[in-house]
């Protein structure tokens, strides 16, 4: 159970604060919510119910400082995705970044990145796909990123590609 004013990660809307937790009347049945407002974007509320399995799942604790820098550092080691039909690659992806697990979704990043550098070097455009999906993995990273490391999206991303300019393909 999360508290008021707790600051977690909420699927892929990002970095929320916790602001009220209250019961509240949904579809009949009182049920006991979190009134959650994301840090990057003072516009949104989102109500989650609190004691619902599935929208728990999209619940999940901050990483770290120590933790993201170590998986900014591990970028080099990261061996990429490797699944080469086109259907299965986009359902791959799509679980990937809906897991919520930064390690996979950080390999996933190093995939995509390492594709678009293919691509590019054959004189080739990258594939739309690819790139929407390596722009919703670098924007789920780099909000929970940038809130722990104090730093601004795009620092972080900067960070993540000098890391991955280190890398082997």
């Amino acid at each position: 159970m999360f508290h008021i004013d707790d600051v977690v990660v909420y699927g892929l809307h990002g970095v929320c604060r916790i602001t009220e937790i209250e019961k509240r009347e949904f579809a009949g049945e009182e049920q006991l919510y979190y009134t959650m407002k994301p840090v990057f974007d003072k516009r949104s509320t989102f109500f989650v119910p609190a004691e619902n399995e599935l929208a728990g799942k999209k619940l999940r604790t901050l990483l770290s400082d120590e933790e993201v820098r170590s998986l900014i550092r591990s970028l080099p080691e990261q061996q990429p995705i490797g699944v080469s039909d086109e259907k299965h690659r986009k359902e791959a992806y799509q679980r990937i970044i809906e897991s919520g697990d930064r390690a996979e979704i950080m390999r996933l990043v190093k995939t995509l990145y390492h594709r678009r550098l293919k691509q590019e070097k054959a004189g080739k455009k990258p594939h739309l796909v690819d790139e929407r999906f390596l722009k919703e993995a670098e924007d789920v990273l780099c909000d929970e990123f940038a809130y722990v490391l104090r730093l601004d999206k795009d620092e972080v991303t900067t960070r993540i590609r000098k890391e991955l300019k280190k890398t082997k393909k």
